[in-house]
């Protein structure tokens, strides 16, 4: 597949070839349209990164990323302010060795207000979700045991 995929995707094409119906507001799409012969569908996809390893383990900065196709933006913030950006047009520059984070303020303010709009899109989603569960006795003593719950 020449297009942005990425790995949100892989479960939802995986129950599809298995025959299974996904969970009602299942992350990622079905990739077996693209993967089928002959189909020239695009996909257009944009994809979200993150790590919070460099901020948990050595107290430096978060990263969070935006990318598409030809496009990524990667922001680093610290205590909740952006202390770096990059951007890089990975069709040029498929290695990411040009930062045109300076010269392309325009496409990068672009991209921090995309990024912007998914944090906050996936913020909602992730808190409208009922998580609760009721957990029988044996869940219970287990969680105690390991030292989870008290």
């Amino acid at each position: 597949i020449d297009d942005l995929v990425r790995s949100i995707d892989i479960m939802p094409t995986i129950l599809e070839i298995l025959g299974i119906k996904p969970l009602k507001n299942f992350q990622g799409i079905n990739l077996m349209p693209v993967i089928s012969r002959g189909n020239t569908k695009k996909l257009d996809l944009t994809s979200y990164g993150e790590t919070f390893l460099p901020k948990l383990r050595l107290g430096e900065e978060e990263l969070r990323s935006y990318r598409t196709k030809n496009w990524k933006y990667i922001r680093y913030t610290k205590d909740n302010k952006i202390v770096k950006e990059e951007l890089f047009y990975l069709e040029n520059d498929p290695k990411e060795l040009q930062n045109l984070s300076k010269r392309g303020k325009g496409k990068s303010k672009e991209f921090s207000l995309l990024l912007d709009e998914l944090i906050e899109h996936n913020t909602k989603i992730s808190t409208q979700r009922n998580t609760h569960f009721k957990m029988d006795e044996e869940t219970i003593r287990k969680l105690k045991s390991l030292g989870y719950i008290k």
